[in-house]
């Protein structure tokens, strides 16, 4: 379920438009929910892979703390200089083969 609004700031008519759009988004295989998401985070500026990568690991912090702070240097020292002030919509494959050669390269 999503919430479209509240009466009477959405009209009905608004609403059910609002609900069709909402459909369409369902039936091409995505989330309407992560779709708005994916819009705030846009309208922000919030969607680098640097900002998105630091909410995960914050999220992911509270299960071990050691585990979570090895994960954060490894994105720091590795990852973060060559791709995270990169928008996440931008990002290919091609954009991480790289950084990966330079982790294994490293050992």
């Amino acid at each position: 379920m999503i919430s479209l609004g509240k009466y009477p700031k959405v009209s009905l008519a608004d609403a059910r438009k609002l609900r069709d759009t909402e459909r369409d988004i369902l039936d091409s295989g995505k989330d309407p929910a992560e779709e708005r998401r994916f819009e705030k985070f846009k309208a922000a500026g919030s969607y680098s892979f640097k900002k998105i990568a630091t909410k995960y690991l914050d999220a992911h912090a509270l299960e071990t703390k050691t585990a979570a702070e090895d994960s954060r240097a490894r994105f720091e020292n590795h990852v973060y200089p060559f791709i995270g002030n990169k928008s996440i919509t931008s990002l290919e494959f091609a954009d991480l083969i790289p950084v990966i050669r330079r982790i294994e390269a490293n050992g």
